[in-house]
């Protein structure tokens, strides 16, 4: 039976910070919770979060005491979060393929990456709009333009490519949060509509049509064949999917609830190719320890006897 296993730490004053080792596949191995400790001390996360395909670095972006939109690098293995230098104004990160560079957006129109060991930030292109970004395994990296184009652009730069989208009624939704599938076929979006409401949605590459897969928003691909999204409340889900024919292949499963929303129609959540998953939730405003939680797949809580005190 596939499944996942989320691990939450509660975070003071009123954040909760879940990361999970998940099991994609079949009868999957025994594997260890790993327990892990985000020490944000007076940051806020604010701009989005990215892991690492290893799952062994954590990306996001927050707000201190000496400005907004900072890029952070928080090494799994290492206590502290590092501030990356040079970094900017940040939102959106996402990791390269092999995990050494980040790509982020420095609002309002610029994409920029940036190596993990700090070097100077490279632009990449100045018409990028903030509705999030993905660096996909072909060295691409998509992002939505200001005119709420889907493009793309090697991640080495280079001239803009714009990608038609348009679904069976010829209308073109606003877009956001692409996410380009492995098998280089289609790109899963975010749609957002003037009458309301959020639809997951899939561009066929070959054919340049939208295909509404379910309602929600911010999907995610993870290994081997699985659909993540939220819904608007905050609610996480997980649903089998085929990549090839594009096409969910059975029902969704709720995984998660009370998901952390820092803007309208965004939730903050990513995955890593390990099967890693991390994400913002809110929890109790009164709350004053830190604690791990775990939470098993028919939304049953536990917690563990390890706890941490934060200052705040």
């Amino acid at each position: 039976m596939t499944r996942i296993t989320l691990l939450l730490l509660l975070v003071a004053p009123a954040l909760l910070l879940g990361l999970g080792l998940g099991w994609l596949a079949r009868k999957p191995p025994v594997a260890p919770i790993m327990r892990l400790q985000v020490a944000l001390d007076k940051t806020r996360p604010d701009g989005g979060m990215a892991l690492s395909p290893d799952g062994t670095m954590l990306a996001f972006v927050a707000t201190d005491s000496s400005g907004p939109n900072h890029l952070y690098l928080r090494r799994l293995d290492r206590l502290e979060s590092q501030a990356m230098p040079a970094a900017g104004r940040a939102t959106a990160p996402a990791f390269s393929p092999d995990g050494q560079q980040i790509a982020y957006l420095d609002p309002p129109t610029t994409l920029r990456r940036i190596s993990v060991l700090g070097s100077p930030p490279v632009t990449i292109s100045d018409s990028a709009a903030f509705a999030g970004l993905h660096w996909s395994k072909d060295g691409w990296i998509y992002f939505v333009t200001l005119h709420n184009d889907l493009a793309r652009i090697p991640a080495a730069g280079g001239p803009v490519e714009i990608l038609p989208a348009q679904d069976s009624a010829g209308a073109h939704p606003g877009l956001f949060t692409p996410y380009a599938l492995p098998n280089g076929k289609g790109i899963l979006l975010g749609a957002a509509f003037a009458g309301g409401g959020y639809e997951v949605q899939v561009l066929d590459l070959a054919t340049h049509r939208l295909k509404t897969l379910v309602q929600g928003l911010r999907p995610v691909y993870a290994e081997p064949g699985r659909l993540l999204y939220s819904t608007a409340e905050g609610t996480l889900f997980e649903a089998p999917f085929d990549q090839d024919r594009m096409v969910l292949t059975g029902p969704a499963e709720q995984i998660g609830t009370g998901l952390y929303s820092p803007l309208p129609g965004w939730i903050d959540f990513a995955v890593s190719r390990t099967g890693m998953l991390v994400y913002l939730s809110v929890a109790g405003a009164h709350v004053s320890g830190l604690n791990f939680v775990t939470v098993d797949r028919a939304g049953k809580e536990q917690v563990l006897s390890y706890s941490v005190r934060v200052r705040y």
